[in-house]
C-alpha cells in the first residue's frame, strides 16, 4: 500500500503521501461470457446500465455506446462499428 500512496504523491506533486482512511472492496459485475451489457433501464428513463469486463480498455467505446442509448446529441461522434470485434 505504501508504494501506491507514494505513487499518488509523486503523480500529483503532493508535499506528503495522502492518508488512507478506509478501504472498501466491491463486487465487479462481469456479464456472462465476458460480453458487454449496455441497455436502457425500462423503469428509469434516461438511465443506461453498462457493465463490461474490459471496462477500462474499452471506456471510450462503451461511453459512445451508452450515449447512443440516451440520444447522442452530436451525430459526428456516432459510429456503427463501436464495440465490433475485428
Amino acid at each position: 500500500m505504501h508504494e501506491s500512496l507514494s505513487a499518488v504523491r509523486e503523480a500529483f506533486g503532493l508535499p506528503q503521501e495522502p492518508a488512507l482512511r478506509d478501504v472498501t472492496v466491491g463486487i465487479r459485475p462481469i456479464p456472462t461470457g465476458n460480453g458487454i451489457l449496455c441497455a436502457p433501464l425500462a423503469n428509469a428513463p434516461g438511465v443506461v446500465a453498462l457493465a463490461a469486463h474490459p471496462g477500462v480498455t474499452l471506456a471510450a467505446s462503451l461511453a459512445q455506446r451508452a450515449a447512443e442509448h440516451v440520444g447522442d446529441p452530436d451525430p459526428r461522434w456516432r459510429r456503427d462499428d463501436v464495440g465490433a470485434e475485428e
